[in-house]
């Protein structure tokens, strides 16, 4: 520090040293003379450093965000595999019936979902065909195990209202259905000839179409019973029961009992239409022969030869 004389009193120190300004170059004497006090920012050039500043921070949130997608992704893959939940094994269930490996499946602590689909007839129907995973495939706890089961083939049912109906509309019917394989048997009865009696599965049933049906129809024939030994009231019992409407009665002597059947035609076991001429022979009483009656000249004659007459003389001479 410096010190200064006034006035004639003794010298006083500066307070503050006194600093040596740079002297300034003789150029830029008027620049400074006409710039304002602050510095001006180009505009171009803070705009573009402010888009770097952006471009920067874009940048590090797609990093962070790259990064959680693959946190995450690796977390799901991770838990799909069952993270750290225990693996079971699925059992092999193909060949069980569909309660048998469901049942199995559940002892594993695994669960089931069944699809029933058509298939073909045999020992695998109502069992499991297929399953999906597979067996020996690792599950977690409560994993779903697809399995496929034969329903067998498709089924019809029978149509209804067959009976009754004439034989040639219910071929018609069931082949109008599907039905492949109907067979015919003629049987004796007392309903019109051709009339469906019944039908074997019956009406309703639900049977594969290549399922053989019998169509039992009224062959229009009746078979001859046996009457003999029958009263008259018990043939036109039968007949009318068979459906015979045109039997006749005769009688013919007979050792037999009395009113009852000795002969028919047409005989036992004889195919007859309903309406046809049925003989039935009834047994009757032979007539009882009478004791000739002795005529007048017999008796007289006989009278005469009798010994001891009184036409004689008694000694047998005359």
């Amino acid at each position: 520090m410096t010190a200064t004389a006034v006035g004639g009193m003794a010298p006083v120190e500066d307070a503050v040293p006194t600093r040596a300004m740079g002297s300034v170059p003789p150029g830029e004497e008027a620049a400074l003379a006409t710039s304002p006090q602050r510095a001006m920012v180009d505009p171009a050039a803070a705009e573009a450093e402010e888009t770097a500043r952006r471009k920067r921070r874009r940048n590090v949130w797609i990093v962070v965000a790259v990064v959680l997608v693959a946190l995450l992704g690796g977390g799901g893959i991770w838990a799909a595999n069952g993270g750290l939940t225990p693996k079971q094994t699925v059992p092999d269930v193909r060949g069980k019936t569909q309660v048998v490996a469901e049942e199995l499946l559940k002892a594993q602590g695994l669960t089931s979902r069944v699809d029933v689909v058509e298939g073909p007839a045999g020992a695998t129907v109502g069992t499991v065909t297929t399953q999906d995973p597979a067996g020996g495939a690792k599950l977690t706890q409560g994993g779903l195990v697809t399995l496929t089961v034969n329903g067998g083939p498709s089924t019809t049912a029978i149509p209804d209202g067959l009976v009754g109906q004439q034989l040639t509309k219910v071929q018609a019917q069931l082949r109008s259905a599907g039905f492949t394989n109907v067979t015919t048997v003629a049987a004796d009865s007392s309903r019109p000839g051709g009339e469906v009696l019944s039908l074997d599965p019956t009406s309703g049933t639900k049977v594969v179409p290549t399922t053989q049906i019998t169509v039992t129809y009224a062959s229009g024939k009746v078979t001859m019973p046996d009457w003999s030994g029958f009263n008259r009231q018990a043939v036109m019992t039968d007949a009318a029961g068979l459906g015979l409407t045109n039997v006749t009665f005769t009688e013919q002597t007979s050792n037999a009992t009395v009113g009852t059947v000795i002969s028919q035609s047409p005989s036992a076991g004889s195919k007859v239409s309903r309406d046809a001429s049925i003989t039935v022979v009834l047994a009757k009483a032979p007539q009882n022969t009478p004791s000739p009656t002795p005529t007048p000249s017999s008796t007289a004659s006989s009278a005469s030869n009798t010994p001891g007459s009184g036409k004689g003389n008694g000694n047998g001479n005359g």
